[in-house]
């Protein structure tokens, strides 16, 4: 299984929307063709953004979407839904749940271990979601279905604009609700948003201990937290450089929690929230650190 490193931390298990590593030079324009199915976007060409709309992996209908003649120099590209939308180029609320190819024959659910096609119902919304990780997400009114926003990211830049998210309309992330797989029909693959089932199956995948856990040579590194490990009341929690907190059981090294800070899927972090501990044992993940953790407490027995 292959490990990814997401906000300084590693993941089990892929988050790419086809679950594939990244081919060389597929960040540029060139290569826009050969992203269409994941992606949806083409080339900026005079200052207008020419779409490739491929959802379900049909052949590329191009859409010139006006861009204002620059990409952003950080951050993601927000381009006008109407405009998005000019050509028919949105997707209606059944379009988007269909997990077929373009001819209707081949299936596209074919794990059930991964929500690769999920819906969410939440905050007066429908989120419709293709891709480990929310890669591509359709959002419409509950109500009337009418779509209001469209996102496409990835944690590589990629398309014309080499950044790693474009979003048009009302793309804000709902923590509230269900989310439910669109491989399965009988209802029995949901979860509440923010859930750690949520988090294993159609977001980034479980941290594992051992790759949270590990240490750092902070001499030549700046982090924004103390990386630090944290053990009593039955757990382990883990503060990573970044500011991330995970929280394992002892022994058996099972998540508990995962807060991420900035995160805007689930603000107030992914499972149930941890209670205070008053009695814990505290070491650095800092090598050089007078009080780094030794071997047998990084092992959180």
């Amino acid at each position: 299984m292959n490990k990814e490193r997401v906000g300084g931390r590693e993941w089990a298990g892929s988050h790419r929307g086809d679950g594939k590593a990244v081919p060389s030079g597929e960040g540029d324009v060139g290569s826009a063709l050969g992203r269409c199915r994941r992606f949806g976007f083409g080339a900026l060409v005079g200052g207008v953004l020419t779409l490739l709309g491929c959802s379900g992996g049909e052949a590329p209908r191009e859409q010139n979407v006006p861009t204002g003649g620059a990409c952003p120099a950080e951050g993601p590209l927000e381009i006008p839904l109407d405009a998005w939308c000019a050509n028919g180029g949105c997707s209606s609320y059944e379009e988007a749940k269909q997990h077929r190819d373009a001819s209707g024959t081949v299936d596209l659910c074919f794990d059930d271990s991964r929500w690769w096609y999920a819906e969410q119902r939440g905050c007066g919304r429908i989120e419709v979601s293709h891709g480990w990780g929310g890669s591509r997400r359709w959002v419409y009114d509950e109500t009337s279905l009418q779509l209001v926003g469209f996102t496409s990211s990835d944690d590589v830049p990629f398309g014309p604009c080499n950044t790693g998210t474009y979003r048009a309309g009302a793309v804000e992330h709902c923590s509230e609700g269900t989310v439910c797989s669109l491989c399965d029909d009988s209802g029995k693959m949901c979860a509440p948003a923010c859930s750690l089932e949520v988090l294993a199956k159609a977001w980034l995948g479980l941290p594992d201990y051992m790759v949270t856990a590990e240490t750092y040579d902070c001499r030549v590194a700046k982090f924004a937290a103390q990386p630090e490990l944290h053990l009593g009341c039955g757990r382990a929690r883990v503060i990573g450089p970044d500011g991330a907190e995970t929280s394992f059981t002892l022994g058996a090294h099972t998540v508990l929690s995962v807060s991420q800070p900035g995160d805007p899927s689930c603000p107030q972090g992914w499972g149930e929230p941890q209670a205070d501990c008053d009695n814990e044992t505290v070491c650095s993940l800092c090598q050089d650190d007078p009080n780094a953790c030794t071997p047998e407490l990084l092992a959180a027995e």
